[in-house]
């Protein structure tokens, strides 16, 4: 089951446009060079990085995000509680840091949508199948763009 740890980061007023690229790069390099102590293999499946483009105020100042991936909950224990390299990478760069919060999840649903009784509808990025007579909601009218950008009128 995937699990995944995002880093939400607002920077110091004084951090250089400089400053975070290399925080970025830091974070990237994450990918290869934190491995697993059992095995020496690197632990990290992927990193998404991103600046936030929230209208709403609702980062609460947090204008980064960084989620890393990893295979199995063990990987992500290691990476938060044990791992040297990460560890060493995070005391680097505290002194840019204004704020930062950490969130831990797992993956229940990997790559499915639910319906609100829990029932698999929908595999992601796929058409939608009609709703049946015991659906939860009355949708009237619903247009599904298949994709990476999934728009919807209901």
């Amino acid at each position: 089951m995937p699990s995944y740890c995002s880093t939400l980061v607002q920077f110091k007023e004084e951090a250089t446009g400089d400053n975070k690229f290399g925080v970025y790069l830091g974070f990237a390099s994450l990918l290869h060079e934190c491995h697993h102590p059992s095995d020496n293999r690197p632990y990290i499946s992927s990193i998404q990085i991103g600046s936030s483009t929230d209208v709403n105020e609702a980062m609460a100042g947090f204008t980064y995000l960084f989620t890393l991936q990893f295979t199995s909950p063990s990987d992500r224990a290691w990476y938060v509680n044990g791992d040297p390299v990460a560890r060493s990478f995070k005391r680097k760069i505290e002194h840019l840091i204004d704020k930062i919060e950490m969130v831990e999840f797992e993956s229940e649903f990997d790559g499915m949508l639910l319906d609100c009784m829990g029932n698999t509808r929908v595999p992601v990025l796929a058409p939608p199948s009609p709703p049946d007579e015991d659906s939860c909601f009355d949708i009237e009218e619903s247009e599904i763009a298949v994709g990476s950008q999934i728009t919807s009128r209901i």
